[in-house]
């Protein structure tokens, strides 16, 4: 019973996702995917220079020179707004590539742009920051970073703000590489994976936890009047 008390109390804390977890269902099997259709990086030391067509996403922030990713994304998949294809959950999946460690900001983009023309001198200014994310030395090989851009995906399904892309924003110190949508090995490309409303399954509990109250024995009540029973003393000898 303490388990499943324990199990209740995640549920209740985290709400949906909590039964959502505690279902073991899985909620990616009716995604959609939005594929990297156009990235570049810029760089402050190289302000005239075009990256558009470069393998690898370079984002750091030292001193005297900075480099910002920008990542325009498909939205044709995107599914119309409505109550079963709200977005739920959006996520921004980029691989290492050979970084030393990296805090950004990921925002959205305030004019438009092309990974052909991009330059440091001609670059669309910063909208509102998504998130943040940080890491710091990545371990084992090609590591993916999973980004929580849900409010930026919902700001685009819904017409709050326009989808001109994301650009990463370097906090100071930061040394990272990415692989762009150049890169041969598809897996290790850019991506935005969606998951709609009507996209995560029934959340039923788990057939074990057992969620109906405590039965307990009410005590049988003694009629008003009855006698305690008395007690005979032992027989001795003779009696």
């Amino acid at each position: 019973m303490t388990i499943a008390r324990s199990l209740l109390g995640i549920s209740f804390r985290f709400g949906f996702f909590g039964l959502l977890i505690l279902s073991g269902a899985s909620a990616v099997a009716g995604q959609s995917t939005l594929p990297d259709i156009g990235d570049s990086y810029v760089r402050s030391d190289e302000p005239t220079l075009v990256k558009g067509t470069e393998h690898l996403l370079y984002l750091f922030n030292i001193p005297f020179r900075t480099g910002i990713v920008y990542l325009q994304f498909d939205t044709s998949q995107l599914l119309p707004l409505s109550k079963p294809n709200q977005v739920v959950n959006a996520t921004l999946k980029l691989t290492d590539a050979g970084s030393v460690s990296a805090v950004f900001d990921v925002a959205h983009v305030e004019g438009s742009w092309t990974e052909s023309t991009l330059t440091w001198n001609n670059k669309p200014a910063a909208g509102p920051v998504i998130t943040t994310f940080s890491f710091q030395f990545p371990k084992g090989a090609y590591p993916q970073y999973q980004i929580d851009v849900t409010a930026g995906v919902q700001a685009w399904q819904n017409g709050t703000h326009p989808n001109l892309g994301l650009v990463l924003l370097p906090h100071a110190g930061t040394k990272a590489v990415f692989y762009s949508k150049e890169q041969s090995q598809i897996s290790f490309r850019p991506l935005i994976a969606v998951i709609y409303a009507k996209d995560v399954p029934p959340h039923p509990l788990p057939p074990n936890l057992n969620l109906k109250p405590n039965v307990r024995t009410k005590p049988q009540k003694v009629p008003q009047g009855d006698p305690a029973p008395k007690v005979q003393p032992p027989r001795g000898p003779g009696n």
